[in-house]
C-alpha cells in the first residue's frame, strides 16, 4: 500500500512553468563555504582562505592539496537537497589539476548531480543540468584514483530552468515503470492505474502542461 500512495502522488504532481530563476539561497545551503563546512557532508576537502585557487569567490573556499608531482587521495563533499519537480542547472567553479604536468588531462574528478556527472580538469567554472520529479538529489564534487595533486570547489549555484519538457517526459516514464511494477500489490491498485494512465496520455500528447 505504501508503494501504490507512494508513486501515486509524485504521478500526480504538478510542475509550474517558470523562467530561469536563481534558486541557490532557497535550497542550497552555505553555497559558497564561507561557514566553512556547515550543511555539507565532507570527506578529505580542508577549508582555504588563500587566493591561488582562481575560481575563489568570497573569503573561504575548499581543496584537497599535496605537493607537486604527488597525488591527492580519494575525497568528496556533498548536500542533499530537497528539491520541487523541475529542471534545474548546478554551477560551481572546480578545478582537478596536476601542477607539475598537463593540467587538463587529470582524470578522477566530477561535479555531479545524482546519475548526472560532469568530468573536472582545469580551473574554470562547470555547469550541468538536471531533472527531478521525486525525492532527495545529492549534489557535490567527487575525486578519485586521481592523477592530480590539487583539487578545488567553490561557488555553488543552482538555478531552476524553464521547462525541458522532454527530460521531464524521460523521469516521468522511469515512474510510469516503476509503478507499473508494484500495480498489483494490494490495496489502492485502482487509483495508481488510473494515475498510470493519465501520464501515458499526457507523454503521448506532447503537452508542457499537466506534468
Amino acid at each position: 500500500m505504501k508503494k501504490i500512495t507512494f508513486f501515486c502522488f509524485f504521478l500526480l504532481i504538478a510542475i509550474s512553468m517558470l523562467a530561469d530563476t536563481d534558486v541557490t539561497s532557497t535550497y542550497i545551503e552555505n553555497p559558497d563555504f564561507e561557514a566553512r563546512f556547515a550543511g555539507w557532508d565532507n570527506n578529505g576537502f580542508y577549508f582555504v582562505t588563500n587566493s591561488h585557487f582562481s575560481r575563489k569567490h568570497g573569503m573561504i573556499y575548499m581543496e584537497r592539496w599535496v605537493a607537486s608531482g604527488g597525488k591527492i587521495p580519494n575525497v568528496e563533499i556533498s548536500q542533499d537537497l530537497y528539491l520541487p519537480a523541475g529542471t534545474y542547472k548546478l554551477t560551481a567553479g572546480c578545478q582537478n589539476v596536476q601542477q607539475s604536468g598537463n593540467v587538463s588531462a587529470c582524470t578522477g574528478a566530477t561535479l555531479y548531480a545524482n546519475d548526472k556527472k560532469l568530468t573536472v580538469t582545469e580551473s574554470k567554472d562547470y555547469s550541468l543540468t538536471f531533472t527531478v520529479l521525486q525525492g532527495t538529489t545529492r549534489i557535490g564534487f567527487k575525486v578519485s584514483s586521481t592523477n592530480a595533486n590539487w583539487a578545488s570547489i567553490d561557488n555553488v549555484k543552482l538555478t531552476l530552468l524553464d521547462t525541458d519538457i522532454e527530460a521531464e517526459y524521460t523521469e516521468l516514464q522511469k515512474l510510469i515503470n516503476e509503478s507499473e511494477e508494484v500495480l498489483g500489490e494490494g490495496g489502492g491498485a485502482e487509483v495508481l492505474a488510473t494515475a498510470i494512465n493519465e501520464a501515458k496520455a499526457l507523454i503521448e500528447s506532447g503537452s508542457k502542461e499537466g506534468i
